[in-house]
């Protein structure tokens, strides 16, 4: 069994060169999908924001600060019952835009670039993956290239019917398996508020469970594992909302979160590659903070992404010298 001893972590830049969206693309891109598909998700959404700006449209707003917004009304304001299932269908319409925005790009029949699928073959064997991603792009390469992998969490249900990449078990059971930690989970995943069970899905029912706003098209992700006399429970998408606020909570993220900050304390190398280090993921600050102290294996941080500032906050948070800084084009002609 190879040693694995770097770990690689993601964020929206690295799918760049995939057609994934980065951060400030995608409102506009993911309107631009929906006006083509689901026009009257934008209708619903358009009549819907009212209740909460009426001054100015949800496509003037970036994808964050929409969000943001919808979670700061259902957190500061008093509302009834009926306000709060509007507020939820504004919240799960915008999250709706992002599903969009990350899975036509991969729903096309556009190949995905070769530099990928080299830079999984290159670590895949030495390195644990993580990313702050919901997308489903290294997915699609592991399945493509029937290189088995797990979450490093354990699952109920597996509904992935694109062959049996996909094993289940916890962190510790299968040690030669291609680790994935998503961090902030992923649209792919689906978790039923009744029962607390947890199905991963591929790509085909990546998204919102009982799409909102939907005439057509509509799916409905019912819970196999309970049933009650009011009926079964809907599905909800297990992700951390990619707003300004974010919360950390739920147990399958603090699980997530532990095995993430011992494999960053041990590991020899580190690479970032196009994430922003946001100061409001709190989670990735506290990890990288001071990690000169607290791993004494690293040896270095290599910083993957054009914004320069990037390498300054990185060294700032871990109080580490060794960092060097890259753009994703040269770092995948180098693979150091």
């Amino acid at each position: 069994m190879a040693k694995r001893n770097i770990l690689i972590l993601t964020g929206a830049g690295f799918g760049k060169d995939a057609g994934l969206p980065l951060e400030e693309e995608i409102m506009p891109f993911g309107v631009k999908v929906c006006e083509k598909k689901k026009p009257e998700l934008l209708e619903g959404l358009t009549k819907q924001w009212q209740k909460i700006d009426k001054s100015k449209s949800f496509k003037e707003y970036s994808f964050e600060e929409a969000l943001t917004k919808v979670i700061l009304e259902e957190q500061l304001s008093f509302r009834t019952e009926e306000e709060r299932l509007e507020l939820l269908d504004i919240k799960l319409g915008i999250l709706e835009i992002l599903v969009q925005s990350l899975k036509r790009p991969l729903m096309s029949e556009s190949e995905i670039p070769r530099h990928y699928f080299d830079f999984i073959y290159r670590y895949k064997d030495y390195a644990h993956f993580a990313t702050l991603n919901y997308d489903y792009l290294i997915e699609k390469i592991l399945i493509q290239e029937k290189i088995p992998w797990n979450y490093g969490i354990d699952v109920d249900e597996n509904d992935l019917s694109l062959g049996h990449s996909y094993l289940k078990g916890e962190e510790g059971d299968l040690p030669d398996v291609f680790r994935y930690y998503k961090l902030h989970g992923s649209f792919n995943w689906h978790f039923c508020w009744r029962c607390q069970n947890i199905r991963i899905s591929d790509l085909r029912d990546f998204g919102i469970s009982g799409e909102t706003f939907s005439k057509t098209d509509r799916f409905t992700q019912l819970c196999d594992k309970c049933a009650h006399n009011s009926g079964q429970a809907v599905l909800q998408p297990l992700v951390i909302p990619p707003s300004a606020i974010k919360y950390y909570n739920i147990p399958i993220f603090l699980e997530l979160w532990f095995i993430f900050t011992r494999i960053i304390q041990q590991v020899e190398k580190i690479i970032l590659i196009g994430c922003s280090v946001r100061d409001d993921d709190t989670m990735l600050i506290q990890a990288l903070y001071n990690l000169s102290q607290k791993n004494p294996n690293l040896r270095k941080i290599v910083v993957i992404n054009p914004d320069k500032r990037i390498e300054n906050k990185v060294r700032s948070y871990t109080n580490f010298n060794n960092i060097k800084s890259y753009t994703l084009l040269e770092y995948f002609l180098r693979m150091d």
